[in-house]
């Protein structure tokens, strides 16, 4: 199948495309059947409606899901708008529950993702089916231009934003698809307690700098590793890499190596190499004015710690503990290796940092500033067999400094 130029244009006009009866009968019970095995091992065996169950990588876990990627059709559908080489990039799978309100899924100001959406029940106007404001995909829709949020409707023109002027209830049965642009507005509402939905994330295949810088930065959000989860497989769960022929592998590569370098420590033949035993972030320490970083030392023995739990890409925040106050805060990281070798610490940070090893200095960015990101830097060092202390010192950069991205990969 391929789009028609109706279509192509429909969709880059107005954002959106539905098509109804996409799937057979046949095909569509069997992702109805794949998508409950998926969804009961991965948490929904205990949704009770009260809120969003949710999973990631719905068509990776069995590979008679993962070959809905290899389908003409559905190749057809996405290359038709974003290019036959498009990279697959991942998805979530749901029990939603209630509404959900008007948001885009990005801000790109062009056609660079796509969403596919699978709705496995019917759904209407009032039981939560898909609404979307057509057109607000554009970076000159008032949305943008005005900045007005449909989610205040009620407060902004007495209206509830169900009733948003313009939108657009797209309803469906199983078996229909509908694919959006990430920038367009979209929400739900009236929704059951136990609404099924997949999807698939998709995004143009890069083919410059420019365009690999666009990609990076998706990625480093809108990925395994930005959501700080091990799959066993890097970028995708195992089922969606070892069942991939070639043809397949032109849609998984970019994102896969690109994730690879993001995120080494859940590169597949990097796992198991490193086990992190804890993180942690120290008090505020207050500015020691005329002293360089290059000249802090290592927290003294009473200094305070607290256990720090990684937030999103990793990142280990240190913005609770200095409250908008300049000073110095230390983040240690205590890992486990089974004999001694090399480590490259693979870190991110939007603010000057030093960093020790075992008590040794290693490095000292003082002119990091951000925007943060994963795998900025990489510095390389000995590692004893058993437990080592990696240590850095964050200055708050006046208060406004978010944290460090610390990734540990033994080296080959």
């Amino acid at each position: 199948m391929k789009l028609t130029p109706q279509q192509v244009a429909f969709f880059n006009t107005f954002g959106y495309l539905g098509i109804p009866n996409f799937f057979t009968p046949e095909e569509t019970a069997a992702i109805i059947e794949e998508f409950e095995w998926a969804i009961q091992h991965q948490g929904g065996q205990n949704h009770d409606g009260s809120r969003r169950t949710m999973f990631g990588g719905p068509i990776e876990h069995r590979a008679r899901q993962c070959a809905i990627l290899d389908m003409p059709k559905v190749k057809g559908l996405i290359g038709g708008a974003i290019g036959d080489d498009f990279s697959y990039t991942g998805g979530d799978g749901n029990y939603y529950s209630g509404d959900t309100g008007w948001h885009p899924d990005g801000s790109w100001g062009r056609l660079f993702a796509v969403k596919v959406a699978f709705y496995l029940d019917p759904l209407t106007r009032d039981t939560g089916c898909l609404r979307v404001i057509p057109g607000s995909h554009r970076p000159d829709h008032y949305l943008r231009k005005d900045q007005v949020n449909p989610n205040n409707a009620q407060e902004l023109f007495g209206l509830h934003p169900r009733d948003f002027p313009g939108n657009v209830a797209l309803e469906t049965q199983p078996g229909d698809i509908l694919m959006f642009n990430h920038d367009t507005y979209h929400a739900a509402f009236g929704g059951s307690t136990r609404r099924r939905m997949f999807t698939m994330n998709c995004i143009r295949h890069a083919h410059t700098p420019e365009d690999l810088a666009v990609v990076r930065h998706y990625v480093s959000i809108h990925s395994a590793g930005g959501y700080n989860l091990e799959t066993g497989a890097g970028a995708f769960f195992p089922a969606m890499v070892h069942s991939a022929n070639e043809s397949r592998w032109t849609h998984l590569r970019q994102v896969a190596e690109m994730h690879d370098s993001l995120y080494p420590h859940l590169a597949p033949k990097n796992l198991g190499k490193v086990k992190i035993v804890r993180r942690e972030v120290s008090a505020l320490v207050p500015p020691a004015p005329g002293i360089p970083l290059a000249d802090a030392t290592l927290p003294g023995p009473t200094l305070a710690f607290q256990p720090a739990n990684p937030e999103h890409f990793g990142l280990l925040s240190v913005r609770k503990i200095h409250e908008g106050n300049p000073g110095l805060v230390y983040v240690r990281v205590v890992f486990r290796v089974e004999h001694p070798c090399q480590v490259t610490i693979h870190y991110g940070t939007d603010a000057p940092t030093k960093v020790w090893l075992n008590g040794e200095t290693i490095e000292t960015r003082a002119d990091a500033a951000g925007p943060l990101a994963p795998a900025q830097f990489q510095v390389t060092h000995a590692a004893t067999d058993g437990e080592n202390e990696a240590v850095f010192a964050v200055d708050t950069r006046g208060g406004k400094a978010a944290g460090v991205i610390p990734a540990f990969v033994v080296n080959a």
